[in-house]
């Protein structure tokens, strides 16, 4: 098993070959997470921090934007109008909304494995949470919360290819 990550979206892993055991791969992926947040997350907060307001009669909101992305490895067989170059396309291209063929990362929805969001606890822009949910065929399994504390990074034997 190999994570590949983009060179165009730092934050967007692919699994190439991975382990039929749904839970390993589960547990491995949130370890890689955690490990992840530990490295680029935590203590550097304000970095990911956005200050917004709808208009100018609306309140203002502060949010988190930090996501990772997981998706199987698939080396489609070429262009399509409907996204068949597979999710090997986005290792090295950016998404391609038009034209005539079109490569979206939403068109391969069936090979997302994992995805993780921090967001702010309500009302609160001091603590906050991280939410990784699992996908299998496109649909959302199961999620694991990750509470803000020192998470102690995990040990991990994962290969990550640049």
């Amino acid at each position: 098993m190999e994570f590949i990550q983009s060179k165009v979206y730092p934050k967007l892993y692919l699994i190439k070959d991975p382990i039929n055991n749904r839970d390993s791969l589960n547990t491995i992926i949130k370890k890689m997470v955690v490990q992840k947040m530990n490295a680029e997350f935590i203590g550097k907060e304000n970095k990911y921090k956005e200050k917004y307001q709808y208009s100018s009669e609306s309140p203002s909101r502060t949010d988190l934007y930090y996501s990772l992305s997981f998706y199987r490895y698939y080396k489609g067989w070429g262009t399509n109008p409907f996204g068949e170059a597979g999710t090997e396309h986005f290792i090295q291209n950016k998404e391609d909304p038009g034209g005539f063929s079109s490569e979206l990362l939403e068109h391969y929805y069936e090979y997302k494995i994992a995805e993780f969001d921090i967001a702010f606890c309500k009302n609160d822009t001091i603590n906050y949470f991280g939410v990784l949910r699992y996908f299998q065929n496109g649909e959302e399994k199961t999620t694991d919360t990750i509470i803000k504390a020192k998470i102690k990074e995990l040990n991990l034997n994962v290969k990550i290819a640049k």
